[in-house]
C-alpha cells in the first residue's frame, strides 16, 4: 500500500500556490493512511513545501522565534553577501527550523502507531538551497542533499558515511527492505551494507549529473561528473547562455581541497589526466544511457525551442505538447 502527500493551500487563483497547509494536515492525513493500512505492508511519502521561494519567515506559527540577518552567514558556495541576502538567508533557515519540527511531530505520530520499531524512514531533500550556484545547477550547492536513515534494528544509530550514494539507491534499498527481489536490473545499489556499518561490495566510482535549467526563463545546459575528489563540468552547448558571459567547455574541481568550487583547474596542465578520465567517465554514461544531448543537434533544437518560448504562454495552452519529447524518443530508439 502507498501513498503520496504533497499538500498546497492556493492564494489568489495562482497556479502554483506559494503557501502551505497547516502542518497537522499533514500529519492528520499522515494518520489517515497509516489506518487504512490496517497492519499491511505500506509506503508512504510526505513531501513539505518548505522549502521554496518565497521563503517566510513564519508560517503555522512557526519558528515561534525566527532568526533575521543579524544571526546567520551567508552559505559560503553562493559568493555574494548583502544585508539583504542575509535576511533572505535568514528566512530559508526559518523555513528549515520549520522542516525540523514538522518532521518531529510527523515522527511522533508514527510513534503512536506502534509501527515505529519496524519502520525505514528516509528524509531527503530533492535539491540543494534555492540561490545562485545551487538549486537548478550541477555545482555541489545544488546538488548534495542530506540523506538521513532510522531503521531500528538495521541501520547503525549516528553512523556517518562518506561513500558516493545516490537517491537512485533509494529503490532497490527499500525493496529489499521490503523483502522484494526484482526481476529487472536496476542502476541504484542497495545501501543496507553501508547503513549496518558494513563494507559495501560494490561502491560506485563516479555520480553524474545534468540539469537544463528546469524552464525556458532559466534554460541552460550542464553535465556533471565526480568522484570522491575530482568533479568535472560540462557546458554543453555556447546557444544556451545568449543572454549569459560565455562559460568555458569544462570546468574542473578539486574537492577535497576546494569544496565550494571556485577554482577551475580545467586548464592546468597539472589536472589534465583527472579532466580527461571525468570526460571519458561522462562520454561513457551519456552513450550508455542513449543521452540525446550526446547530438549537438538535439542540443541546439532543445534550446531553441526553450527560448522561443520563455513569455510562458504555453502553460495556459492545454494541447501544448514540447517537440523535443517525441523527437528525443525517436532519437533514442534508433540508437
Amino acid at each position: 500500500m502507498s501513498h503520496y502527500f504533497s499538500p498546497y493551500f492556493p492564494q489568489d487563483n495562482e497556479t502554483r500556490p506559494r503557501f502551505p497547509l497547516p502542518v497537522n494536515q499533514y500529519v492528520a492525513e499522515a494518520q489517515r493512511f497509516w489506518k487504512q493500512a490496517d497492519g499491511k505492508p505500506w509506503f508512504l511519502s510526505v513531501n513539505f513545501p518548505d522549502a521554496h521561494l518565497p521563503f517566510l519567515r513564519q508560517a503555522d506559527g512557526r519558528p515561534k522565534h525566527p532568526q533575521t540577518g543579524d544571526d546567520v552567514e551567508m552559505l559560503p558556495w553562493i559568493g555574494a553577501d548583502s544585508p539583504r541576502l542575509r535576511e533572505i538567508m535568514a528566512d530559508y533557515y526559518n523555513c528549515m527550523s520549520r522542516v525540523d519540527d514538522w518532521i518531529g511531530l510527523l515522527l511522533e505520530a508514527l510513534d503512536e502507531t506502534g509501527a515505529a520499531d519496524n519502520t525505514l524512514v528516509l528524509y531527503i531533500g530533492d535539491h540543494g538551497a534555492q540561490f545562485p550556484r545551487g538549486k537548478g545547477t550541477v555545482y555541489e550547492g545544488g546538488l548534495r542533499v542530506p540523506l538521513i536513515v532510522r531503521w531500528p534494528g538495521h541501520a547503525k544509530a549516528g553512523l556517518v558515511r562518506d561513500e558516493l550514494v545516490s537517491t537512485i539507491d533509494i529503490l532497490p534499498t527499500v525493496l529489499r527492505a521490503a523483502g522484494v527481489h526484482s526481476s529487472e536490473e536496476l542502476p541504484g545499489h542497495d545501501l543496507q551494507p553501508l547503513l549496518s556499518g558494513d563494507t559495501a561490495d560494490s561502491c560506485r566510482q563516479y555520480i553524474f549529473a545534468m540539469t537544463t535549467g528546469s524552464f525556458p526563463r532559466n534554460c541552460f545546459i550542464q553535465q556533471s561528473v565526480r568522484d570522491q575528489r575530482y568533479k568535472l563540468i560540462s557546458e554543453t552547448v555556447e546557444a544556451t547562455y545568449r543572454r549569459w558571459e560565455q562559460p568555458p567547455r569544462y570546468e574542473l574541481y578539486d574537492l577535497k581541497n576546494d569544496p565550494h568550487e571556485w577554482q577551475d583547474l580545467a586548464e592546468d596542465p597539472q589536472y589534465a589526466e583527472n579532466k580527461q578520465r571525468l570526460i571519458a567517465a561522462l562520454t561513457t554514461v551519456q552513450k550508455d544511457t542513449r543521452d540525446p544531448f550526446l547530438d549537438p543537434a538535439n542540443v541546439e533544437a532543445f534550446v531553441t525551442e526553450q527560448l522561443n518560448n520563455r513569455d510562458l504562454t504555453y502553460r495556459t495552452n492545454k494541447s501544448f505538447r514540447w517537440s523535443y519529447l517525441d523527437h528525443f524518443r525517436r532519437w533514442r530508439e534508433n540508437r
